[in-house]
C-alpha cells in the first residue's frame, strides 16, 4: 500500500484519522472481501462533509454508476483500455478534460470543473505505488481529433509521451490505415482483480 510502518501503527492503535477509501484499501491488502469488508464499514463514523468522492452517496453529483467505476479502477491490478474517438479519461490533463466536459451543452461550469477535478483525481491510480499495470489501446483518430485550441493538443500529446514512460503503462496506437482489421468497436474496459 505504500504506507510507512509508523502510519500503520498510528492507524491501528487509533492515533491518526483516515478516510474510508483508506479503510478499504487496508481490508483489500489483508484479503478481507465481501461481505465482511461492508461490516467493518458499517463500524467506520460517517463524515458526510468529507467522503471523497468514490464514497459520496448516490444522487450527491456524482452517478453511481461512476462511483462504481472509479471504485473498482482504484482496486484492480490490471486494465486493458481502448478508446477510438478520444484520449482515454486517465490519460488526460486538466485543459483537455475540461474543454471534452464542456462541449456536454447541459452541464453548468461548475459542474464541468468538477467532473474534470474527479477526472484529475482519477489520474493517481496511475502512478501510486504498487500500481496497477495498464494497456492503453488509443486508435490514431483520437490523436488526431482537435479537442481545444492547439496549445491544449501539444500539451495532452506531451503529457501521453510521459505517461508511456511509466513501467505500469503501456500505450498502443492503433493505425488509421488498419481502421477494419483494428476497429474494435466503441471504447471499453477490461480490469482484472488478483
Amino acid at each position: 500500500m505504500g504506507w510507512s510502518t509508523t502510519k500503520l501503527s498510528r492507524i491501528e492503535n487509533g492515533l491518526q484519522t483516515f478516510r474510508r477509501v483508506d479503510v478499504i484499501h487496508y481490508l483489500g491488502a489483508l484479503e478481507i472481501y465481501g461481505a465482511a469488508t461492508r461490516d467493518l464499514l458499517a463500524m467506520c463514523p460517517q463524515d458526510d462533509d468529507h467522503q471523497g468522492y468514490f464514497l459520496s452517496r448516490e444522487g450527491d453529483w456524482l452517478p453511481s454508476s461512476l462511483n462504481a467505476l472509479i471504485f473498482h479502477e482504484s482496486m484492480a491490478t490490471g486494465m486493458v483500455l481502448y478508446d477510438p474517438m478520444v484520449v482515454n479519461g486517465l490519460l488526460q490533463t486538466a485543459d483537455y478534460a475540461q474543454t471534452l466536459i464542456s462541449r456536454e451543452l447541459w452541464r453548468d461550469a461548475e459542474n464541468v470543473e468538477r467532473i474534470a477535478e474527479v477526472r484529475m483525481e482519477r489520474k493517481r491510480i496511475l502512478s501510486r505505488p504498487a500500481p496497477a499495470r495498464f494497456t492503453f489501446f488509443m486508435h490514431e483518430q483520437a490523436l488526431r481529433n482537435l479537442v481545444g485550441p492547439s496549445t491544449v493538443m501539444h500539451d495532452q500529446l506531451l503529457f501521453l509521451v510521459l505517461v508511456a514512460a511509466l513501467h505500469n503503462v503501456t500505450l498502443r496506437i492503433v493505425p488509421s490505415e488498419r481502421a477494419e482489421q483494428g476497429a474494435f468497436g466503441g471504447p471499453f474496459q477490461v480490469m482484472t482483480f488478483y
